[in-house]
């Protein structure tokens, strides 16, 4: 299910931006501090200098004696004194790093359709499989409450039970996405006519049916644009459905979590916007936070075609952020709020690779997911298993083309896999049992969308995660930023004293190379991640 409502407008804008722009190895870390405790004792370390240097000083005569017989007054032996304690208790790069969230592997899921009817399906036994690969993953599939209760009270939960117990014996964790208005429930035949009451009493029945296996339940799909909520996007409404919803889950399922409906970062009723509907839904409902337990986005980039790190500055009023962007400003809205700090899902995430290549397809899933773990989400769904029937015509961007695999063909017998599974199974394989623990980027001063991040596994041992993400360099700035397709960036990359070798994978995680090392490892970086695993004697 992909954002389409205002996507010719958002096609519009972005052609004419175009056209204006040409196993683990030991451990070998230890817990402690985190960035922010850094920065606070750099501040700190700089104002006990500065106290230093006014409290230290003399009478003219007493300083000039001592300065003839010990040759340093009091003053310079106490910024030394000072500046050698800052160097001495200001962290490194590598130092104290934490462990800040879940492995790697949990983080990992898919935003699928597959088939969810009793029998045997061999697409969905593919696709099971292949979650078997990421070490269990998790799935976001529709609960359509059409087909779950076709008419008031009349229930065929046999619809999904086949596909609920197949993910309980594969270990998939499922979030169950509820829509959409069923059409006896809506009186006038719009969503606005939905009464609360009836789809709280859909959403309860659901819950107390899979209480056992399903745990996370996704109050409706992109409710702020008009293709999944008619006549148009009203936030008081979806509003009363989610806290009727929410009530109704808990009750059936007490540890349940209900998640936001996951919201298209664009709205229908505010192009120029960021996040509009989130705004508007926390004016009216300013208790909304007594009835979530997940913050769900979409934060797909403008048109689904440029890069995860991509920013346009259009002018000082008007930004259209980055995937990291669009993310913080979320939060900021529930922030203001009391809820900030509610977990945050991305319950769709993706790229067609018709406008942009295969292998692009593949270099943004897996520095979209990185750049995800950075930022404290909770899990990650890509959008979605398989391509649909590769069609070109019409309107864009199609859904079709999303997919992980290609399109299974008219018999359903095809079975490509796509450089997008290529880079998620690799960042599993090298990464799966690793936890994100720092952006070392700062640390290095490399230049605005070059990343170097840090993960450690539960023994403490140390890899990282590294590329350029200028691709698509970002746009508004002075001077303009570097970058493009061959976008590189070579230098030395520096390491713990301790490490002894390192060895390189790429993005689909095979081995590149293993050497030794001393304080640092010469690298080149490209679009694509480069993966590098770190072990100490």
């Amino acid at each position: 299910m992909r954002t389409l409502g205002v996507i010719s407008v958002l096609f519009a804008l972005f052609f004419l931006f175009s056209a204006c722009n040409g196993d683990s190895d030991g451990g070998i870390l230890s817990g402690g501090d985190s960035d922010t405790e850094f920065a606070a004792e750099s501040e700190d370390s700089e104002s006990a200098e500065a106290d230093i240097e006014d409290d230290s000083v003399t009478d003219g005569d007493e300083t000039e004696a001592e300065s003839e017989t010990d040759g340093d007054t009091d003053v310079e032996n106490a910024e030394v004194e000072a500046e050698a304690e800052e160097q001495a208790e200001a962290p490194g790069p590598y130092d104290n790093l934490p462990a800040a969230a879940a492995p790697m592997r949990g983080m990992l899921g898919v935003s699928t359709h597959m088939h969810q009817g009793a029998g045997e399906n061999s697409q969905r036994d593919f696709e099971f499989e292949r979650y078997a690969e990421l070490g269990g993953a998790n799935i976001r599939e529709d609960y359509s409450w059409p087909s779950l209760e076709p008419s008031d009270d009349e229930w065929h939960f046999e619809n999904v039970a086949t596909q609920v117990e197949i993910a309980r014996q594969n270990g998939t964790h499922v979030v169950a996405m509820l829509g959409y208005g069923a059409d006896w429930a809506k009186a006038d035949g719009s969503d606005d006519s939905i009464a609360p009451a009836d789809y709280a009493d859909f959403a309860g029945h659901l819950a107390a049916e899979f209480c056992d296996d399903v745990k996370d339940y996704e109050i409706w799909n992109e409710p702020n644009i008009t293709r999944f909520w008619t006549p148009e996007p009203n936030p008081e409404k979806y509003g009363e459905l989610f806290k009727a919803a929410y009530t109704a889950i808990k009750t059936a399922c007490p540890d349940a979590r209900v998640l936001l409906g996951g919201m298209a970062s664009y709205s229908t009723n505010d192009i120029n916007g960021t996040w509009t509907f989130i705004e508007e839904l926390t004016t009216a409902h300013p208790d909304i936070c007594d009835y979530m337990d997940v913050i769900t986005l979409h934060t797909y980039t403008m048109a689904q075609k440029p890069s995860p790190e991509y920013d346009w500055f259009i002018s000082e009023d008007l930004i259209w952020s980055g995937q990291s962007g669009l993310t913080a400003i979320a939060r900021g809205h529930f922030e203001a709020i009391g809820c900030g700090d509610l977990p945050v899902v991305y319950s769709e995430m993706g790229w067609p690779s018709y406008e942009i290549s295969e292998d692009e397809h593949g270099y943004f899933l897996a520095r979209s997911v990185l750049l995800a773990a950075r930022d404290g989400v909770e899990t990650y769904y890509w959008y979605t298993f398989w391509d649909g029937e590769p069609i070109t015509e019409g309107v864009r961007p199609h859904e079709n083309y999303f997919g992980l695999f290609g399109w299974p063909g008219s018999d359903g017998s095809e079975r490509r896999a796509k450089p997008a599974w290529k880079a998620m199974k690799g960042l599993a394989d090298v990464l799966g049992d690793y936890s994100f623990a720092r952006d070392l980027s700062p640390y290095f001063e490399l230049p605005t969308d070059v990343y170097v991040l840090a993960f450690v596994d539960h023994a403490g041992a140390l890899a990282l995660a590294a590329w350029d993400g200028r691709d698509n360099p970002d746009d508004g700035l002075e001077p303009p930023m570097e970058g493009g397709p061959d976008t590189h960036y070579e230098f030395d990359l520096p390491l713990p004293d301790y490490v002894t070798a390192a060895t390189t994978y790429n993005i689909e995680g095979a081995e590149e190379s293993s050497r030794s090392v001393n304080g640092s490892l010469h690298i080149d970086l490209t679009r694509s991640v480069r993966y590098i695993k770190l072990k100490a004697d």
